[in-house]
């Protein structure tokens, strides 16, 4: 916790995150045994390049895709097209994985992961295009196995 704390305030953070009710950082849990607490053991997130793209061209810029923290990122999809894919088995790589949710975002998509300010009304942009607030989808691993840049994803027979 020490070294995050003087780590991220020597990397200029915005006003906000030097507030004294905000540092110093202070870190939770054990090594190997936490999880990133808002998702289910054994769940990854995908995401489709084309979504991205569109939500880009729509936005105006690009969007970076670190604002959704995704395992994976698919090329050769089209846009919203993993949603299609809820409920399905899908082989990725030597993996099995079920696709179970679109997943709800949070305002964490509007910060702008170089520099920590929010930039872009995300939500909002979703919500009004869209009338949803979701990117991507979760899955659950199934059956573990190894999975590569290039891996095909495909609906498991």
């Amino acid at each position: 916790a020490t070294f995050f704390t003087g780590y991220l305030a020597g990397i200029y953070p915005s006003q906000a995150a030097r507030h004294p009710n905000r540092a110093p950082l202070q870190l939770v849990g054990e090594f190997g045994k936490t999880r990133y607490p808002d998702r289910e053991a054994v769940h990854i997130s995908l995401v489709s390049q084309a979504t991205l793209n569109h939500l880009s061209e729509i936005a105006g810029r690009q969007i970076d895709v670190r604002r959704f923290r995704p395992n994976i990122v698919l090329d050769g999809v089209p846009a919203w097209g993993e949603f299609d894919w809820v409920g399905k088995e899908m082989q990725l790589g030597t993996a099995r994985i079920a696709i179970t949710a679109r997943i709800n975002r949070c305002l964490n998509i509007e910060v702008n992961p170089e520099t920590g300010e929010r930039d872009i009304s995300l939500l909002t942009l979703l919500q009004k295009n869209f009338q949803h607030t979701q990117t991507g989808v979760l899955a659950q691993v199934i059956t573990n196995g190894t999975v590569a840049i290039g891996d095909t994803l495909r609906i498991a027979e």
